[in-house]
This record gives C-alpha cells, sequence and structure tokens, in this order.
C-alpha cells in the first residue's frame, strides 16, 4: 500500500462512535420516555404562544396570497385572447362561443394552473367583460368596489374583496397594458374558507373562524371549530355579549379576549380583514384552549436512575474521548512545532490510527513546504532576489581549481580633473556592465570589483580558453575610442589559473570574494601589462597556445619586470583578432538607449554568440522587461516560418512560465540575415546554473516546480525544446519560473554555454527538434546535476544512483532514459512521478 492511502483504522473508529451513539440513544429515550410521564400536558405551549403563532401564520400566509394571484393575475393579463378580446380584435364569434365566452372558459382552464379560486376580466372603465364564475356579473360596473378604485388608480391592489355570493377572498387586481395601452384589468381571488382556517390550526396550534356581517347578523365564512363552538363564537360577536361584542367593527387588532366555547375556557384574539381601501370587512378569530397538566410522582424513581446512568456515560465518553484525542494532539503538537524545525519532522501515517489520513496529508504537505525553504534559502544565498541569470555571487564558500581573469580599467585609475564625477559613475557603471555580460556569455561569472579593477572566475573543462577569449572581447569592446575626442586608455588584462576559494562576504557586507594563488598571479601580471595587453603566464599560454596560433593571434613571449617568470602577452591587435574569431554578440546598447522605438536599455544582462539579454523598459507596456536580441543570421528560417508558432507561446500564460510578450525583426537589420527580437516578462531571479550542488530536498523543491511549468506547457500543445540551466530562474522566495518559451522555434536547442549538451537529449544531439519527452530528459539531467553536483548524462558520464534516495534515483534514472519512448511522456507525468518521491 502506498504512502498515499494508509490504513484508515475504520473499524475501530467505527466501534467508538456506535458506543458514544448508543449510550447517548439510550439516555435521550429514557429523558424522553421520564419527561412523557412525569408531564401529561394536552398542549406543548400555552394558549398566548398558540395566539401569537396563530397571528404570525395569517399574516404570513395573507402576504403569500397576494404575491400568488399578483402573478396569477399578471400571466392572465399576458395572454394573447385575452388582450384581443380588451382591444377590440377578437371576432363576434359563432350563436353558441361569443368572445366573452370564450374568455370565460380560459379562466376556469386556467385556474387550476395558476392557483387562484376565481377570476375576473374588466375593461379600462371597469366593467366586467368575463367571469369565470357568476356570468350574471357581465356587464356590471365595479368601479365603486375598493379594489377595482384602487387598482383604477395605481395599476395593482391588493385586498379583502366580498363576492357576490357573501364570502370573502383575498384577491389582486393588475393592469392589462400591452404596448404601454390600459386595456383593462384583471382580479383574482383566494377564497377565506374553512380549508384556510384549518391550515392556520395545523400550524400554529389555535382554531381560526372568519366571520362578516351579513344582514345585521354574523355569518361564518370558514371555522376549525366544531358547530357547536362556532354557534356560540357567533352570538358572542353578533348578539354584543362578552369581550367580543363589536369585534366586527373593531378595525384593529383585538388581544386579552375570553370566552367559554363549548364548556372549555377559550383565550382570544381578533384580526379585522381589510379591503384594498384598509375598511374592515370581516374578522378573523383566532383561539386557543386554556389547558392544564397533571403531574405523575413515576419519574422520580426513573431520575434517580437516570442521574446514574448519566455518571457512567460521562466516564465512558471521557475515556473514548482521550484515546480519540491522543493522536489528535500529537498531530497538533508536531503542526505547532513545524514552523521552528524547517518542517523536517513529517508525520508518519501508522502512528495515528483513524487520522492516518489526515498525517499523510500533513506529511507531504511538510514535505513540500521543506523542500521550497530550503530551495528559497539556497537562492537567496546565491544573490537571487538582485540579478536575472546569476550574476550575483552568493554561493557557499568553497575551494575550487578556477581560471581567473583580472580587468584592469586603466582610464578611471587616473581620472581627468575637469570630468564631472557623474559622468565618472556613469562610465564606470556602463563599463562594469559590459565586462559582466561579456564574462557572462563566455560562462564565468564577475565576483570581484575593487573600483577599477575586476575579477571573474571561469569553471569548468575550457575554463581557460573561456577566460582568454572573454579577455579578448574586453579589449576589442572596450578599447574603442567612443568619439573622436576621446583619448581614454584602454585597459589592460590577465589571465591566471589555479586555486581558489570564493563566496560571500559574510557580517552583511554585499558582494563576494574571490582569493587564492590564481588571484595573486592574475594581479601581478596586471603590473606586467601595458594598455590594451592581455598578458598569460607560463602555464595558461601552454593551454591555449595552438588555439591562439590557429586564430591568428599568437602572444609573444617576454621577461617581466617584477617576475623573474617569463609572461605572454597577446597585444591589442592580436586580441582584437581573436574576439572577431571567436564572436561574442555586438556590445552596442548601453543604459539609456532606445531599441527598436520602444526599449529603453536599463542593463545589460548577458551576451553569446546568438545574441544579447537586456533588462529594458517597454514604452508601449510602460513596464520593465527582459529583451533578447539575436544577432543577425542566427535565425536561419524563411520570414514568417515561426509566425505561427509564436503566437501561440506568445497566447500561453501561467504562473510557472515567463509570459511572451512581443516579437519581431530588428531595425535595420539586412534582409540577406534578418536580425530578431523577443520581448518577455522580466524575472527576478538566480539561474540554476549559479545554484551549483544543492541539498537533494531543495533539488526535489525545484524540480516540482519545473515539472507543474513543463505540465502546463505541455498540455497546452507547446514544447520549450530548449531547456537549460540559463532558462530555469529560482528568485529569493523558492518560486521557480522557465524562461525562453519559444527561443527553440527561431535558433534551435542550442547547446548551453554552462553546461555543453549536458542537458540536450540524444535526439537532439542527433538533430532532431525534439519533442515534450526531449524537455523531460533535460529536467531530469538539471535535477540530477543539482541534486548531487555530478553530471548524470552527456560526455560519457555514469550516473550514481547511490547519491540520492532509491525513490529519486529511480524516477531520475526513467528521465534520463536513452529511448525517448522509456522516458515520462510529458510535463504531467513528469509531475504524477514526482509525487511520493522523498531526499
Amino acid at each position: 500500500m502506498s504512502e498515499g492511502s494508509p490504513r484508515l483504522g475504520t473499524g475501530r473508529l467505527a466501534v467508538k462512535i456506535f458506543v458514544v451513539a448508543l449510550v447517548a440513544a439510550l439516555l435521550v429515550a429514557a429523558a424522553v420516555l421520564a419527561a412523557h410521564y412525569a408531564w401529561v400536558p394536552q398542549e406543548e405551549t400555552t394558549a398566548g404562544d398558540a395566539l401569537s403563532r396563530g397571528r404570525i401564520v395569517y399574516t404570513a400566509t395573507q402576504r403569500d396570497r397576494y404575491a400568488r394571484l399578483g402573478l396569477a393575475a399578471r400571466l392572465l393579463a399576458a395572454e394573447p385572447a385575452l388582450v384581443s378580446v380588451l382591444s377590440g380584435e377578437a371576432g363576434d364569434g359563432d350563436d353558441e362561443t361569443t368572445p366573452a365566452a370564450a374568455l370565460a372558459d380560459l379562466l376556469l382552464q386556467r385556474r387550476e394552473d395558476l392557483g387562484y379560486d376565481t377570476a375576473l376580466v374588466l375593461d379600462a372603465e371597469g366593467t366586467v367583460v368575463a367571469a369565470s364564475e357568476a356570468p350574471d356579473l357581465v356587464g356590471s360596473d365595479l368601479t365603486g368596489r375598493a379594489l377595482v378604485a384602487r387598482g383604477l388608480e395605481e395599476g395593482v391592489a391588493n385586498g379583502v374583496w366580498r363576492r357576490g355570493d357573501g364570502r370573502l377572498a383575498h384577491a389582486s387586481v393588475v393592469w392589462v397594458t400591452p404596448e404601454f395601452e390600459l386595456l383593462g384589468y384583471v382580479v383574482t381571488t383566494a377564497t377565506l374558507d374553512e380549508v384556510l382556517a384549518l391550515e392556520i390550526e395545523r400550524t400554529s396550534g389555535a382554531d381560526a373562524v372568519f366571520l362578516a356581517g351579513d344582514g345585521g347578523g354574523v355569518r361564518n365564512l370558514g371555522s376549525s371549530l366544531d358547530a357547536a363552538a362556532n354557534a356560540e363564537l357567533a352570538d358572542g360577536v353578533g348578539a354584543g355579549s362578552g369581550d367580543l361584542a363589536g369585534s366586527l367593527d373593531a378595525g384593529e387588532v383585538r388581544e386579552g379576549l375570553a370566552a367559554d366555547l363549548d364548556g372549555e375556557a377559550h383565550d382570544l384574539l381578533t384580526m379585522p380583514l381589510r379591503d384594498a381601501r384598509d375598511a374592515t370587512v370581516g374578522t378573523l378569530v383566532l383561539a386557543a384552549a386554556r389547558r392544564g397538566a397533571a403531574f405523575d410522582p413515576l419519574p422520580l424513581a426513573v431520575g434517580a436512575g437516570l442521574a446514574a446512568g448519566l455518571l457512567v456515560a460521562f466516564l465512558v465518553a471521557l475515556l473514548l474521548a482521550r484515546g480519540t484525542l491522543a493522536p489528535v494532539r500529537r498531530l497538533a503538537d508536531m503542526v505547532a512545532a513545524a514552523p521552528r524545525e524547517g518542517f523536517a519532522r513529517h508525520p508518519e501515517p501508522g502512528r495515528h490510527g483513524h487520522l492516518a489520513p489526515l498525517a499523510a496529508a500533513l506529511g507531504r504537505l511538510f514535505r513540500g513546504l521543506q523542500e521550497d525553504r530550503v530551495l528559497a534559502d539556497t537562492a537567496s544565498r546565491a544573490g537571487a532576489a538582485d540579478d536575472e541569470g546569476g550574476t550575483a555571487p552568493g554561493e557557499e564558500p568553497r575551494a575550487a581549481r578556477a581560471a581567473v581573469m583580472a580587468v584592469d580599467l586603466r582610464r578611471y585609475a587616473r581620472p581627468d580633473a575637469t570630468d564631472l564625477p557623474r559622468d565618472v559613475a556613469e562610465r564606470t557603471s556602463r563599463d562594469v556592465g559590459r565586462v559582466r555580460a561579456l564574462v557572462a556569455a563566455r560562462g564565468g561569472r564577475l565576483v570581484g570589483n575593487a573600483g577599477h579593477r575586476l575579477l571573474a572566475a571561469f569553471d569548468g573543462e575550457d575554463a581557460v580558453w573561456d577566460a582568454v577569449t572573454a579577455g579578448a572581447a574586453v579589449l576589442a569592446t572596450l578599447g574603442e575610442r567612443e568619439s573622436a575626442f576621446d583619448e581614454a586608455e584602454p585597459p589592460a588584462v590577465a589571465v591566471a589559473q589555479g586555486p581558489v576559494t570564493r563566496g560571500p562576504l559574510t557580517g552583511g557586507a554585499g558582494g563576494g570574494f574571490l582569493v587564492g594563488p590564481a588571484v595573486q598571479l592574475a594581479d601581478s601580471l596586471l603590473r606586467e601589462a601595458g594598455a590594451g595587453d592581455l598578458v598569460l603566464p607560463r602555464a595558461v599560454h601552454s593551454a591555449v597556445a595552438e588555439k591562439l596560433s590557429l586564430q591568428g593571434a599568437p602572444a609573444s613571449e617576454q621577461r617581466g619586470v617584477l617576475t623573474p617568470q617569463p609572461i605572454f602577452v597577446v597585444s591589442a591587435s592580436a586580441a582584437g583578432r581573436l574576439a572577431g574569431a571567436v564572436p561574442v554578440a555586438p556590445t552596442s546598447a548601453g543604459p539609456g538607449d532606445v531599441l527598436e522605438g520602444r526599449f529603453e536599455v536599463v542593463e545589460r544582462v548577458a551576451a553569446a554568440v546568438d545574441g544579447e539579454l537586456l533588462r529594458v523598459r517597454d514604452r508601449e507596456l510602460g513596464e520593465v522587461v527582459a529583451l533578447r536580441r539575436f544577432a543577425p543570421g542566427v535565425v536561419g528560417l524563411p520570414r514568417g516560418a515561426f509566425d505561427a508558432p509564436l503566437a501561440a507561446a506568445r497566447r500561453f500564460a501561467h504562473p510557472a512560465v515567463a509570459r511572451l510578450h512581443d516579437y519581431g525583426e530588428t531595425e535595420g537589420s539586412p534582409d540577406a540575415e534578418q536580425g530578431f527580437h523577443l520581448s518577455r516578462e522580466w524575472v527576478p531571479g538566480v539561474g540554476a546554473h549559479r545554484l551549483g550542488d544543492m541539498p537533494p530536498t531543495a533539488a526535489l523543491g525545484l524540480a516540482r516546480q519545473l515539472a507543474l511549468g513543463l505540465a502546463a506547457v505541455h498540455g497546452a500543445g507547446l514544447v520549450h525544446g530548449r531547456l537549460k540551466p540559463e532558462n530555469v530562474l529560482v528568485a529569493a522566495d523558492g518560486t521557480v519560473r522557465l524562461t525562453d518559451l519559444g527561443v527553440a522555434t527561431l535558433v534551435g536547442s542550442a547547446p548551453s554555454r554552462a553546461v555543453g549538451q549536458r542537458m540536450l537529449a540524444p535526439e537532439q544531439v542527433n538533430g532532431a527538434a525534439g519533442d515534450a519527452r526531449s524537455d523531460v530528459y533535460a529536467a531530469g539531467a538539471l535535477v540530477a546535476w543539482l541534486a548531487t553536483g555530478e553530471w548524470w548524462s552527456g560526455f560519457g558520464a555514469t550516473p550514481d544512483e547511490s547519491a540520492v534516495s532509491p525513490a529519486l534515483g529511480a524516477f531520475l534514472a526513467r528521465c534520463l532514459a536513452q529511448e525517448p519512448g522509456q522516458r515520462f511522456a510529458d510535463g504531467g507525468e513528469l509531475l504524477i512521478g514526482l509525487e511520493g518521491v522523498s531526499a
């Protein structure tokens, strides 16, 4: 059984619940039985309570009836046949069926559907045109009736209506106004009868009687009382005897009345029945009998037994509650301590009985929070908050062998007294940014900045050659004169190789440090260098001499002035040839420049052979975005061939993927070799290639977020195709974002400068475009490297699954299968495959 579906302990919990429920049921049954024998009331409530409820029930019933009658009248008013008769459009009909007779039939047919007792149709003058009952009313003028008179004035009215047979009814009247022309009126009624009286009695417990005056006497229109009580009540109201005298004419609610009905004392309440003009046309009498209760001493013995039973039941419930709540308390204590412990302690489902599913869910939650926290700490230490691409030094202090490039910006060593400090600061910031971009383009990182002295470190198999070519690019770029009046001194560059220690400064200081013999050697070489020179020690020259000769940039051997060792100098002109033979994208764009008529450059982040990455302000969007400009000739597709796939990538939106904003050709590109640019959401964060060896817990947190992003991309029918460490950014809070979605459409799956072809799937290395399974391969390669510090793919690498947990090792092995069909099919399967995988 998997971790996600532990044993539920349902049987034991069911027994506990059954015992508690059984005890509770027995106690309730005993209490009800005791109450039944101890108190034998004839009525649950007092007569006053019943009268109050009866009044509320009648008021609510009257309101509901008026609403239903008004709706029925409006529905009848919309009947085409009714409108036709009132408008005079209906024919005379035959001898047996006149339009009025047909309309009366319609009123009878709709009675049951619409829920009224009777209905009348009147013309605009208030004369009856048709009636569902009492056909003798046809032709009668009813404008003197209160309901009709008010309806004539207001278009809608409600009130108690006295029918032709003397009975009372609730009634509503509405206008018939098709196309805003008054044609007549519809009256619908619901009778006040015995049915309504019984409904009130059944709901409230109080008897109801509807009374109306009748030729000096009193007429009972409907009652829930028996015949004898009805007669006594009518006599009391009509004969002027007792408390009921004058109730028909009271016109107000009267409480506190009393009468003997059928030999039993009753409390009474009377309510006037009002027509549409608030005149009293009848009375509702509510009656409730006064009744007592008998006492039975039998429950005294039962009460003593119940008390003992309650005590026993309480003790049993207490014991059960303690046993049931014990695992809850353990989980609560663990949840309370989890933030302090960094969510490192995970609940074990097997120890929590029937709460095992909750413990398993909390375990998964804690693992996710732990992974996110460790990932956020790792990214924060790497300087993720300030620099997309990870150029800020921030990894854990560590010793390694690296190539070091030192740059001396000599134009700032002796500033011109006429230069304004602000101009010096702007030029210095711009030149440092150019150096940073050129270093990043060769897979290095600027890790030291002491005024006009800069230090950069390079790792990897080609670290020395990368440092030399980066130095040549710095000389070629910064050595050019910016104007005819520029007399600035070109920089000097030195490259060394050897042991170094690097990492962040402690104690709250910003930036990072780089120290060691290689740094000292590069610093001493700078003292030997002239303006525009690239100086190499013997060991570095030996490693790159052949490549320098092939590129037409040989170094000349010289004897050092300050060191007895020979040095090798690449002149400024040779450095220019080397920079041209090993191209890097143009570095012309600087802060403040406006590109493509809308992108104002804020910072040049990185440069590479295929283009450059800039942080710019998009004047159309009004926000800072990332602008990737591809050098002419990099895009090998014919014009328009990439519009459809890039448009699809532009429509795609997901929180884990940087949004593509716009794309287009670069202004001024020749027809033969078009330049191209993409603008996308700017993502502050550090590239995964700057995170290095991280705890497997953090690597798993990154893997889950990466899989979530790929699942969304693949689910939309897209393929990333260019997944590399530089395109996986991690913010300081541990949020992972994918960038460069759609770039592979333009320039293919170019290998990463930092990791070469190690993240390219075998089919991509062989020239295929790749699909979702290629993205899965790249994701697995990246996670394996982050979790172990070693590459499991490319260049004959042999995976070491013993360096991670068995579950994580098996997961990564499937991601990195040589055959695409043996991998996870896409990001969705990749995300599912991570369930249950722990570090």
